[in-house]
């Protein structure tokens, strides 16, 4: 498999009605070379081109009104449950749920209570280490956001790290592996805060990345690292 300038262009063009995110060509570059695939281009310019990946798609509400009350059985136990949920609009999800602030004092206890124990982790991930880099990322973001995008954060982290393994299998020829990794892309299709959070083609755009994982294509999960905002497409590729 070899990727042309069409294909090179294609990557970083990547878009997504979602949270801007930047790749530069050196990174893609070097993601292609460390997953074996010849052929980029020759000469790489120095210069850096905005992609969109869904990531945490239209969770973050930084200016948004608080719209209508949270159903009523709703108990609140942390200072960061706002009590109230998205009312309509492209903030919202397709099933809105409550707004959380994300600057209240027990935020990180909210976070790490509501961590999905289902979630499937490649290694060297932990329960912990994903809490830990969520935290982080809502607390760098700032402002409010609906519960939901908690969960779809903790199944972003989650993802990335199986494009990483898949990666990794690949370049090392362990297809035992690298089929794992891909039957985990393809499940994550189905988790719940991609379905919640989808406001249409984000599920689709997943299953391309799924189908091109198990047919072997690397290009293909390089395009998903990107979309998907991975640490891998930030130039943090080992």
């Amino acid at each position: 498999m070899k990727v042309n300038d069409e294909d090179f262009d294609r990557l970083l063009a990547i878009s997504d009605p979602a949270r801007s995110h930047v790749v530069s060509e050196e990174t893609l570059a070097a993601l292609l070379q460390d997953a074996g695939v010849p052929g980029r281009r020759n000469t790489i310019r120095r210069r850096r081109r905005k992609v969109l990946g869904f990531g945490f798609a239209g969770v973050i509400v930084l200016s948004a009104a608080i719209g209508l009350p949270a159903a009523a059985d709703v108990v609140s136990h942390f200072l960061a449950q706002t009590g109230r949920s998205c009312d309509s609009g492209t903030e919202c999800g397709k099933s809105p749920s409550e707004f959380i602030d994300t600057t209240k004092s027990d935020f990180d206890l909210y976070v790490e209570s509501v961590y999905p124990d289902w979630l499937p982790l490649a290694a060297p991930l932990t329960k912990e280490s994903v809490i830990s880099t969520v935290t982080a990322r809502l607390h760098d973001n700032g402002g409010t956001m609906e519960a939901s995008g908690v969960e779809m954060m903790f199944e972003n982290v989650a993802y990335c790290s199986w494009t990483d393994a898949w990666m990794v299998a690949h370049k090392k020829g362990d297809t035992t592996a690298q089929n794992h990794a891909a039957s985990v892309m393809r499940a994550e299709t189905k988790w719940p805060g991609l379905i919640q959070g989808d406001g249409g083609g984000l599920v689709q755009m997943q299953e391309q990345f799924a189908a091109g994982a198990e047919a072997g294509d690397a290009i293909k999960v390089i395009e998903a690292q990107i979309a998907n905002a991975c640490d891998s497409s930030r130039g943090a590729h080992k």
